[in-house]
Order: C-alpha cells, then sequence, then structure tokens
C-alpha cells in the first residue's frame, strides 16, 4: 500500500501554542471550535468529516474519500510516513528551547487543538523515528449517568458544553479555562487562543504578563485542584473550569525506536537543492494494537 503524496495534500496547517504547525487527520479548524471562536483561519476549505467520537465512521463511505483518513490493518506495512527537510540556514539556535533542534509530534484524536509545547516526542535531525502506536479507549457503562460528574469524576460526551469548542474533551476545556484566566489576568489572550469579538489579542507589549499568566495558572489550578474545587481566581476574578476527564475517550500512547539516517546515500531524496545544506527527519506511525 505504499504510496507517495506530496505533504500539502495531507497536512493541515494550523496554529498552536507553538506557532504555525502541520496536522495528519485532524478536523477543519472549524469543525473543532465553535462558531464563537473569530480567530482567522489558515484554510478557505471545509472537509467532509465522516467519523464522529461518539458514533464513529459513517456507513456506506466511500473508503478513498474517507475522512479522517482510518488505519485498516496495524503493522508496519500499514504506517503512515513522513520525511522533512530542514535548510540548515533556517537553524536558529537561539530559539527558546535551544536544545530541541528538530520537530515535536504530538498524537491525539481529530477534535482536539494540538498542544505541541505540552505533549509531544521529537524527532531529531537526521535522523529516523519509528512511533508503534496503540489506541487505548476508556469506556464508562452509562448505568451510572444518574450519579454526578463530581461523584463519577468524569463527563459523558453531551453533559458539558463548552465556549469556543464544538467538543468537549479535557484538554479542550483546559485549553478554555487557560484563555479565560489569560483575558482575565491581561485583558487580552494570546495569538494561538480562540476569542470573541469582543476580546484582543495581546501586543508584543504584553508578552510578559503571558509569561506570568502561564505560571501562575499552573500554579493556581493545582491549588484549587487540592481544595477539590472547579473554579480558578485571579484577584476578585473567578475562571470556571471543572475540567474532568471524559467517560468514554480515546487517547495513543507511542512506543518510539530511533537511529540515525545516512541521508546523503538515501535513494528516496528528491530535493534539487545540495544535500549538504539540508538536515533531514523521517516518523513512521503505525498501528501496534488495541487496548
Amino acid at each position: 500500500m505504499t504510496r507517495k503524496v506530496p505533504c500539502e495534500e495531507v497536512m493541515t496547517p494550523i496554529i498552536t501554542d507553538e506557532g504555525l504547525c502541520y496536522s495528519f487527520n485532524i478536523y477543519d479548524v472549524r469543525d473543532i471550535y465553535s462558531d464563537t471562536n473569530t480567530m482567522q483561519y489558515l484554510e478557505e476549505g471545509r472537509r467532509q468529516i465522516d467519523w464522529t467520537p461518539d458514533e464513529g465512521y459513517r456507513k456506506h463511505t466511500n473508503i478513498e474519500d474517507m475522512y479522517p483518513r482510518r488505519a485498516f490493518l496495524s503493522g508496519l506495512q500499514n504506517s503512515f510516513t513522513a520525511t522533512f527537510y530542514t535548510d540548515k540556514r533556517d537553524l536558529n539556535y537561539g530559539c527558546r528551547d535551544f536544545s530541541l533542534q528538530g520537530i515535536r509530534v504530538s498524537l491525539d484524536t481529530a477534535t482536539k487543538i494540538p498542544r505541541p509545547s505540552q505533549i509531544f516526542f521529537s524527532v531529531g535531525l537526521d535522523k529516523l523515528t519509528t512511533a508503534a502506536v496503540t489506541p487505548r479507549l476508556t469506556q464508562t457503562s452509562t448505568k451510572i449517568k444518574h450519579y454526578s460528574p463530581e461523584k463519577r469524576n468524569c463527563f459523558f460526551n453531551t453533559e458539558k458544553k463548552l465556549r469556543f469548542f464544538r467538543y468537549y474533551s479535557q484538554l479542550n476545556c483546559n485549553f478554555e479555562c487557560w484563555t479565560n484566566y489569560t483575558k482575565a489576568q491581561c485583558g487580552c489572550v494570546n495569538f494561538y487562543m480562540p476569542k470573541d469579538n469582543e476580546t484582543r489579542v495581546c501586543s508584543l507589549g504584553k508578552r510578559f504578563c503571558l509569561e506570568d499568566a502561564r505560571l501562575s495558572y499552573t500554579q493556581d489550578i493545582l491549588r484549587e485542584r487540592l481544595k477539590s474545587a472547579g473554579s480558578v481566581k485571579y484577584g476578585n476574578k473567578t475562571t470556571e473550569c471543572n475540567c474532568l476527564p471524559l467517560c468514554s475517550d480515546l487517547t495513543y500512547s507511542a512506543e518510539l525506536s530511533t537511529s540515525d539516517w545516512d541521508f546523503a546515500n538515501s535513494d528516496d531524496a528528491n530535493i534539487d537543492e545540495d544535500r549538504e545544506d539540508f538536515s533531514n527527519s523521517r516518523i513512521t506511525k503505525y498501528q501496534h494494537g488495541f487496548s
């Protein structure tokens, strides 16, 4: 089933907390964020969605046109492989995390906005990285639905609505809570955060406030969780959170292996520029099983 395609045909540009990233198999951001969100999107088109967290894939869907794309078999022969070329002139060792030169990779379901500053594994320059991915499905019987979410310590899919997201998840909830907290502290939000028409994006002059908000939010979240409260306070303002996990959720874990890539002797290097001017990374991802 080997087929080579240009990355722009299968990768979607998306703004994250690490800036511009590219995602494979993610929902269109318009189907992740709600209509309340007024941030500008990078793509004009909108894909037809054939899968939902509650119902899975639609029946009678053409396999070739199915989106998100699905793996029909496990194992390396049915893997997804991406090759990245990095111009050495673009490497900046003065960046925030100068020790990490390469690519950050996040794994999650199609309905969640990636957080590569928080949850990721790295693919180094001139390295071959293979990820054996194991999906983990958590299911909870609806027989306990009559208990309160606080007592069962989880939400069913339709129980909690978020303002900026169409689908509830603990990750999306925490992101929205952090956004509200940042607005309460700085009067604006970071460029990658959702916002409404009455909220502005912070200018460069607010960078220290944004960093202080990030640090204090983490501390306040921990403090309120220890108190078993569902809100986070900043000054005289309270930001409602209560970001419990989903009662039924799909997550992924990856077992990684890495080796050096002798790109100079690679048969499939197909770029016009001098190879010596490039560092190169390759990641192969395949489904290992299901648990």
